[in-house]
């Protein structure tokens, strides 16, 4: 508040500063010393609120400045300051417009800030009042009377509008015709002897037939208490006698009368609002409250509803009086968390929203949900008005809820089979389980809100969103039974994935769930299931030659046995005779010794003959061999030797593996009539477990590995399937190398 306080005494100026300094530092204080400085100061009236003046000045009386700023109607409240004890010099002071006035006695300087909050409230609801116009109607046909009593109004009433009916006909016409219609005034002013009806017969009109709720100032020319009794009972407001000076008494007179319809309007207001207040209070499914605290952190509850009852089991009025009462049933445990909301919303003047549990004086535990919005007071004080209300059974229903959702989700997570749904339109995750993460390395946390497009290559990820879709235009659930899948974790997996549609309430596709089973395990080990079946059968078959190899080279062993022995004993007959009959014996030996050998080879097929096996560098074996292959091969085809190898030891029969490159050797030949390149490389390898099972019967460990690749014109799938026949071949007749 901005105050200019005229006085010539310095020293009463001094006091006044340090006083307001001390219990109203708000209020800054100017001080003119004389009548012509505080009219230099006032040139600009927006400086200040608030006028304080000495009536004794050493250039004027204060009357004077008091005078000025009503008729130049300054926006300042004025109080007027005198040393005297004079019920006179208070009455010409307020007559000439002060707002209040103050003597200079032993304790005015403490009142000082009351009267000064005072007397500004005072000023501007005057100010307020007088800024809206009072409409009044005057019923009368005395010209005199009338012009009278416009001119006063215009000069000290400037705010009253008048309007005059020169008859009650004329008054009735001008007036609705009920209360729901527009009126032309605010207040009736009606004289009691108009020509035409009477006055009381335009009451009873006005209020019984019409039903107009306005104000009626009565005017009559004696005091006749019967007259205005009678007026009053017909709805008159109010009544005012022509008497000497009447006319400074009638816009007072005009003022309460429309004021005291205002005030009945606006208690009939206030009570239907307090009722509606009452009727909401009683209806809102919860309590309400005004919780308050103070500049200096002190709590209290100057109001909650007796719905508190239902909810703690408290009185309203227990809590009302110590607000600690109502603290003690919230558990301490829950305490913490309850002052820092409070303290949150104090600092921040956030809405206060908190859910917390109570103890109910029964001993039952509930939950409140309290919601409220801060203010701060001028004090410094902050209320909060807000609602309780009782969420025990939405609290128990969230519980079993969160309850079936964890039994569900631990369901979902040690299930052994991955389980996933998305939603729909946009296909973004909303449930990923835990075979879900071991199978592609990827947590819930890092999935849930994406799309397949984020973390497969479109082309998987466009067959995943078309299956989806395949499974609402079916309408059914879609059985994909070989799902290829690229996983971060286990790179390239088969999956046989089950999708089933989720629609919404409204039949409209809300997810699709699905179901996925690792079956590359399943198809790995039934591929080398039907390897090892195609391997027995293999052996079965080579079972079955070797056992006839056998038997034929067994007996044919013989033969040649008998053959060579007699070859022999002829060839010891002979000696030096008979040279022609000596060669063709040598010949028939020689055929012998070359069946022979054949026959070792044929035993050894059927595994009657053992090998002759030895430890050997294998890739010194190659090496040696590798001019005669060379020679063998001719000069259109390159020979490359790789030895890889560091030189490990391998156990084999070195005639047999010989015999083995010999044949890939000539094979590859054939295979390149037009020249071409062959390629034998030694390298050491080591087998782990995942690597045996493409080798049935073959132990983990360290070997040495040897490959024969050629340029030529390959096998194709069928020739492949025969690749370890002993008997099959795809030359011609008369070429190839036989067994």
């Amino acid at each position: 508040m901005r105050v200019l306080y005229v006085e010539d005494d310095p020293r009463d100026a001094d006091l006044a500063r340090r006083e307001l300094a001390r219990q109203a530092p708000h209020i800054s204080i100017d001080v003119a010393t004389t009548l012509g400085e505080a009219r230099a100061r006032l040139a600009d009236a927006a400086l200040y609120d608030l006028v304080l003046t000495d009536l004794r000045l050493p250039d004027g009386s204060g009357l004077e400045l008091v005078t000025e700023i009503r008729e130049q109607a300054l926006p300042v409240a004025v109080v007027a300051l005198t040393g005297l004890i004079d019920g006179d010099t208070a009455v010409t002071a307020l007559k000439a417009g002060a707002d209040d006035f103050l003597v200079k006695r032993e304790d005015y300087l403490a009142r000082l800030p009351a009267v000064f909050d005072a007397a500004l409230a005072r000023f501007r609801a005057e100010a307020s009042h007088r800024a809206c116009p009072l409409r009044v109607l005057y019923a009368e046909d005395n010209a005199t009377d009338i012009d009278l009593t416009r001119r006063h109004l215009a000069r000290y009433a400037p705010h009253i509008q008048m309007d005059v009916a020169l008859s009650i006909p004329e008054l009735l016409q001008r007036l609705p015709l009920t209360a729901g219609e527009p009126c032309p005034c605010d207040v009736l002013l009606l004289d009691y002897c108009p020509p035409g009806l009477d006055a009381l017969s335009a009451l009873k009109t006005i209020r019984e037939e019409r039903r107009l709720d306005l104000p009626v100032v009565l005017i009559t020319g004696q005091s006749d208490g019967e007259v205005v009794a009678q007026a009053f009972r017909f709805g008159a407001t109010s009544s005012v006698v022509k008497h000497p000076g009447y006319l400074f008494t009638l816009s007072a007179m005009l003022e309460s009368a429309h004021d005291r319809d205002q005030l009945a309007r606006e208690q009939a207001s206030l009570q239907e609002s307090e009722q509606r207040h009452r009727n909401l209070v009683t209806t809102i499914p919860g309590a309400v409250y005004e919780f308050r605290i103070d500049a200096a952190g002190h709590c209290s509850m100057p109001f909650i509803s007796e719905r508190i009852a239902d909810l703690m089991g408290l009185p309203s009025a227990d809590i009302m009086a110590d607000v600690e009462v109502a603290f003690q049933r919230i558990p301490a445990d829950a305490m913490p968390a309850m002052e820092q909301s409070i303290r949150q919303s104090l600092e921040s003047l956030a809405p206060w929203l908190h859910e917390f549990p109570i103890r109910t004086t029964t001993g039952e535990t509930k939950w409140l949900r309290g919601h409220s919005m801060p203010r701060r007071e001028n004090d410094g004080a902050t209320r909060w008005y807000g609602v309780l209300v009782d969420i025990t059974e939405r609290m128990r229903a969230e519980t079993a809820l969160r309850q079936n959702r964890n039994f569900l989700q631990a369901m979902m997570d040690y299930l052994p089979v991955a389980v996933f749904a998305k939603s729909e339109p946009d296909g973004k995750f909303v449930l990923w389980n835990k075979a879900e993460e071991r199978l592609l390395g990827l947590t819930s946390e890092q999935v849930l809100g994406k799309t397949d497009y984020d973390f497969f290559p479109a082309d998987q990820a466009d067959f995943f969103r078309q299956k989806d879709r395949v499974t609402f235009e079916k309408r059914t659930v879609e059985d994909i039974p070989d799902e290829p899948i690229d996983s971060p974790a286990l790179g390239r997996r088969s999956l046989h994935t089950i999708k089933v549609p989720i629609y919404d309430e409204h039949n409209a596709p809300q997810y699709v769930l699905g179901i996925s089973e690792d079956i590359t395990k399943r198809k790995q080990m039934e591929a080398a299931l039907q390897a090892a079946q195609e391997q027995v059968r293999q052996m079965q078959k080579m079972e079955a030659l070797s056992r006839l190899a056998g038997g034929i080279a067994h007996d044919f062993n013989n033969l040649l046995t008998a053959i060579l022995s007699q070859s022999e004993l002829i060839l010891m007959a002979l000696a030096d005779r008979d040279p022609a009959l000596r060669n063709d014996v040598e010949a028939i030996t020689q055929a012998v010794r070359r069946g022979a050998a054949l026959t070792r080879q044929l035993l050894t097929l059927s595994r009657r003959q053992p090998l002759q096996t030895t430890v050997l560098d294998l890739t010194r074996l190659v090496a040696d061999l590798a001019p005669m292959l060379q020679r063998m091969l001719g000069e259109q085809v390159a020979l490359e030797v790789r030895p890889d190898s560091t030189g490990h030891p391998i156990t084999a029969d070195p005639g047999q593996m010989e015999q083995v490159l010999l044949n890939l050797a000539i094979n590859a030949r054939d295979a390149m009539p037009e020249g071409g390149r062959l390629a034998l490389t030694v390298t050491d390898v080591t087998l782990d477990e995942s690597s045996v099972q493409h080798h049935p019967g073959l132990p983990p460990g360290h070997y040495v590995r040897l490959t024969v690749s050629d340029t030529g014109s390959g096998m194709d799938e069928e020739t492949q399937r025969h690749l370890f026949e002993p008997f099959f071949t795809t030359k011609e007749k008369g070429k190839g190398t036989g067994l």
